[in-house]
């Protein structure tokens, strides 16, 4: 039982320096702008500490469409919509 304690053990080391190199690599990507934009979110130094790539990649692809965490979700569909067919009517 204690090989199996220590199997797991260094499987959860290896997993954490994983997840550090890839938050790492994710968030040395982005511009500077950005990386400004995530660290004023309430969350960002817990999420951040524990090396939260899912965490991350959300943020990232809320900001990459121009999203806004604490807005409504469905007011922003409905105007990206309205602007959508707006730019479509022009054509």
């Amino acid at each position: 039982m204690e090989g199996r304690d220590e199997a797991v053990f260094k499987d959860r080391q290896i997993l954490m320096r994983n997840k550090r190199v890839v938050y790492n690599i994710i968030y040395g990507q982005c511009s500077p702008s950005i990386q400004e934009v995530l660290i004023g979110d309430k969350d960002y130094q817990d999420k951040s500490d524990n090396f939260e790539v899912k965490w991350l990649l959300d943020q990232l692809r809320f900001l990459s469409v121009g999203l806004d965490r604490t807005a409504n979700g469905y007011v922003q569909d409905q105007t990206a919509h309205q602007t959508f067919l707006k730019y479509e009517a022009k054509e």
